[in-house]
């Protein structure tokens, strides 16, 4: 999905392999990249948990690089309306149970969605933007994106409580099709 991701928006998709020790591994990872792809920054969405924030800054000290994180501290309902609002176009491909089914799997994140989850944050207290790893999500369209992402058929795994879209055919549409 990530290498369709890429060709849909024009970018291109550089894949590096992360492993145990982690910490060591994307140092590495990072390292390579600022020297054969002159990166200058590494974009994440993180969005409140602190741990992630000195996490990712602890790994990238020293290796001159930026650490940007635009969403930082922004409001988790705000972030959703917005998402929806500017039509990007996400669906949920990860979800935990007990909050989640295999329903929400491969479904939009709509206005509709963003309420379900504003009323699973009331009931239960899960973050809505599923910073605590509730749910998953990948954008397969939006207005920044040159051709557009169609999950044609999927199925569903499970590890333990987690459930996974796992795709089995995708293809790449001309926007509106």
């Amino acid at each position: 999905m990530m290498s369709l991701q890429s060709e849909a928006l024009g970018i291109p998709h550089v894949a590096l392999k992360v492993e145990e020790p982690y910490k060591e591994t994307y140092r590495q990872s990072i390292s390579s990249l600022v020297r054969t792809e002159e990166i200058q920054g590494i974009v994440t969405g993180d969005i409140w948990i602190e741990e992630h924030r000195r996490w990712m800054e602890d790994v990238c000290e020293g290796l001159g690089i930026h650490v940007i994180m635009p969403l930082w501290n922004e409001n988790t309902h705000d972030i959703l309306d917005a998402v929806v609002s500017n039509e990007f176009r996400p669906v949920f491909t990860c979800v935990k149970e007990p909050w989640f089914d295999a329903d929400w799997l491969g479904r939009q994140l709509d206005s509709q969605r963003v309420e379900a989850l504003k009323s699973l944050h009331d009931r239960f207290g899960i973050d809505v933007c599923g910073e605590k790893g509730e749910y998953h999500t990948m954008v397969l369209d939006g207005p920044i994106f040159k051709r557009s992402i169609r999950i044609e058929e999927f199925t569903v795994k499970r590890k333990n409580t987690v459930l996974l879209m796992s795709p089995d055919r995708l293809s790449l549409q001309s926007k509106g099709a």
